[in-house]
């Protein structure tokens, strides 16, 4: 998105990857598993993690359809309306895609997995789920999706009682 297009499944920037050496040393000294999406993104920055990743489709990227590698000033030339539309309506897609209420339910089949599942998980994936998990977590509507600003390779902390997801904050240390 840095170069105003959906991802395609491009390699990691030079930025991300000393990102990612930065974020290893943070890493729990405990890791019961480690997943990762499909993308070259994903399996790239888990390989930089030091994690021996299962390649899962659950924690793939959105997926873009027929915008994937597009810009968004050339999509707004061909479909005026479509970028404002598909930041505005949790149900629009574009074609061939998935929606954010699409992937707001990708993402809760996801995090209902995980419910069941004990111990520490490392999951290397992308924003767009990433924001859909923690509206979930928050009981917030999807429709604030875009309100939560995803940096590369940034870190949030889950945790489940038995009754109720909690998402820790903290410093990047």
């Amino acid at each position: 998105m840095r170069r105003g297009a959906f991802p395609q499944d491009e390699p990691l920037e030079a930025r991300s990857i000393q990102l990612a050496a930065d974020l290893r040393a943070r890493l729990p000294a405990r890791i019961d598993r480690a997943l990762c999406g499909p993308s070259k993104r994903a399996r790239a920055t888990a390989g930089l993690l030091g994690l021996t990743a299962d390649i899962t489709e659950a924690a793939r990227d959105q997926d873009y359809g027929n915008w994937a590698g597009r810009t968004l000033a050339d999509l707004e030339t061909e479909r005026p309306g479509s970028m404002q539309a598909w930041t505005s309506d949790p149900h629009f897609s574009p074609t061939g895609g998935e929606s954010v209420r699409d992937l707001h339910n990708r993402a809760a089949a996801f995090l209902e997995h995980f419910a069941a599942t004990p111990g520490t998980t490392i999951v290397v994936t992308h924003g767009s789920l990433v924001r859909a998990i923690v509206l979930l977590v928050l009981e917030a509507p999807t429709q604030s999706f875009w309100r939560i600003d995803m940096p590369p390779l940034s870190r949030i902390d889950l945790s489940f009682d038995g009754r109720r997801w909690a998402l820790r904050m903290g410093l990047a240390s």
